[in-house]
C-alpha cells in the first residue's frame, strides 16, 4: 500500500466507522496513528502477544512479517571512558549496539575461530548464575547484560575477537508526507513508506484507524 493509499483508506474507514462525526485529521496526525499502531504491531509479533499466541520465529508467517527487519552485524568495543567502571567481572568487556536495535534474536562471540553462544541474564540472576558451572561462563558459553542505553557486558573467560548480534531493528516511521514546521516523526520528518510485507499494510491501517477513535472519544 502506497502512502496515497494510506492515507486515502484511513479517512474512508475512520469517517465510516464514526459516521462523519468525528474531527477531521491532517497528514501528520495519520503519520502517527500509522506509526504508532506499525510499532505495536511489530512488538505484538515478535512477543507472541497477537491473535495465534505464536512469537517469532515459531512459525515461518511471523518469519516472514519480520524479515524485512532482521540485521545482523558485529558490534564495536565500547570506548566510553567509564568503561572499567561498568564492569562487573573480570572477565567483563563492553560492547556497544546499534541504536535501532529493537530486540536481540541471536548472538554470538568469535573466539580462536570458535563461535560461541551468548545467553542474555538478569541483573538479580547473576550472582546465582556464576557460582553455577551448568550456567555460568565457560569456553561456550557466554553471559551478556544489559547496561545501559545501547552498551551490553559480555561475560567469558577467553579472549574475544568479534561480538555478532542479529537483531530486529526499529521500522522507519510511516510519514505519509514531507513534514514541515519543524515536525518529526521519531526524529524523522521526510515521507517514509511503510517497511513490512504488504500482507500487514490492512492491520496496521485497522488499527490506526482504532487508535485514532479512540484518542478523539476520550477527550
Amino acid at each position: 500500500m502506497t502512502n496515497p493509499e494510506f492515507s486515502i483508506e484511513f479517512d474512508i474507514l475512520y469517517n465510516n466507522i464514526s459516521s462523519n462525526k468525528a474531527p477531521g485529521l491532517n497528514e501528520y496526525e495519520k503519520s502517527v496513528f500509522l506509526t504508532k499502531a506499525q510499532e505495536q504491531i511489530v512488538t505484538e509479533l515478535y512477543s507472541g502477544r497477537n491473535t495465534t499466541y505464536n512469537s517469532f520465529e515459531e512459525t515461518e508467517e511471523l518469519r516472514r512479517y519480520l524479515s524485512s527487519l532482521i540485521v545482523t552485524t558485529i558490534c564495536p568495543p565500547y570506548s566510553g571512558e567509564d568503561k572499567e567502571s561498568i564492569k562487573i567481572t573480570n572477565d567483563s568487556m563492553l560492547f556497544s549496539i546499534p541504536e535501532n536495535v529493537l530486540f536481540l534474536v541471536k548472538e554470538v562471540l568469535i573466539s580462536n575461530d570458535n563461535n560461541i553462544d551468548v545467553y542474555p541474564v538478569s541483573q538479580d540472576e547473576l550472582s546465582k548464575i556464576l557460582k553455577n558451572p551448568f550456567r555460568g561462563p565457560s569456553d561456550n558459553r557466554a553471559l551478556r547484560l544489559d547496561v545501559g542505553t545501547n552498551i551490553v557486558e559480555i561475560i567469558y573467560p577467553i579472549s574475544i575477537t568479534s561480538y555478532q548480534v542479529r537483531y530486529i531493528r526499529k521500522p522507519n516511521p510511516i510519514i505519509l508526507i514531507n513534514l514541515e514546521d519543524d515536525l518529526s516523526i521519531n526524529g524523522i520528518s521526510e515521507e517514509s513508506e511503510c517497511e513490512l510485507d504488504s500482507s500487514l499494510h490492512r492491520t496496521i491501517l485497522d488499527r490506526a484507524v482504532a487508535l485514532a477513535l479512540q484518542t478523539m472519544y476520550s477527550k
